[in-house]
């Protein structure tokens, strides 16, 4: 686990009732929000630690109650279907505009 994960855990209230604000976590720990934003999702991919954020104006935390993790589910899950979308819009417009060949699309993909 990276130091800034350790660190932002050890800033980070547990429950929805505790949650933290960016500013108030950049605060806590003399960051830039820019820099605690990058810390949250070094956190969530590279050390899959989960963190809310029900984009409800409350802040971030960890989960305490199985309500809280499913809310997060649903938010992440919707997210990633828009995502989902976006991407295979993308790729059928360049298909159509003949800016890529399906054999480049498919490169760039894997090398993300």
């Amino acid at each position: 686990m990276v130091e800034t994960t350790i660190m932002l855990l050890n800033h980070l209230g547990t429950g929805k009732k505790n949650a933290k604000t960016e500013q108030e976590l950049a605060s806590s720990m003399g960051m830039t929000p820019l820099e605690t934003r990058r810390a949250i999702h070094a956190a969530r991919t590279k050390d899959r630690v989960v963190i809310c954020n029900l984009l409800d104006g409350t802040g971030y935390f960890i989960p305490e109650t199985d309500e809280e993790r499913l809310a997060q589910y649903r938010l992440t899950v919707h997210r990633g279907k828009a995502v989902f979308n976006q991407v295979n819009a993308l790729l059928a417009d360049m298909g159509k505009s003949g800016q890529m060949r399906l054999e480049d699309i498919i490169a760039e993909t894997e090398a993300i």
